[in-house]
């Protein structure tokens, strides 16, 4: 009976260990890492025609996404949000982004990011804008 103990102390130490371990990973810097560069039309196409294999492909990966701005806003922690348009009328890919940035809707922008996931929207987070083109 005390092995049993024993070893379930052991098992739940793990468990323990391991997701503070997860949790306390270090914040990863988007600037520092190179991006794969894709088109928001391209992007959004992806996923709308395959999720799982664009999951594969982008989700947790930096991505440089160049398009034109639909919309900026501001979600609901305050962050400047801008959407690229991807040629669906009430879709597009919601940067939200690490701090803000004088650009408008029309403006032509490249914005650096980590993919997060597609709901109706692709979804990049930590984003920033690496420049106007």
């Amino acid at each position: 009976m005390k092995k049993w103990i024993g070893i379930g102390l052991v098992v739940i130490t793990a468990v323990l260990l391991a997701g503070y371990l997860y949790v306390n990973q270090p914040h990863r810097s988007v600037s520092s890492e190179e991006g794969m560069s894709i088109s928001a039309d391209s992007l959004f196409l992806a996923f709308q025609q395959d999720e799982m294999a664009a999951n594969n492909r982008f989700l947790n990966a930096v991505l440089r996404v160049r398009g034109k701005i639909k919309s900026v806003e501001h979600n609901t922690e305050g962050k400047q949000v801008v959407v690229l348009e991807t040629g669906d009328m009430m879709f597009g890919i919601n940067c939200a982004l690490e701090e803000a940035y004088p650009v408008k809707e029309g403006d032509e922008v490249v914005v650096k990011g980590i993919c997060t996931g597609y709901l109706a929207d692709v979804v990049i987070n930590q984003a920033v804008i690496e420049k106007n083109p």
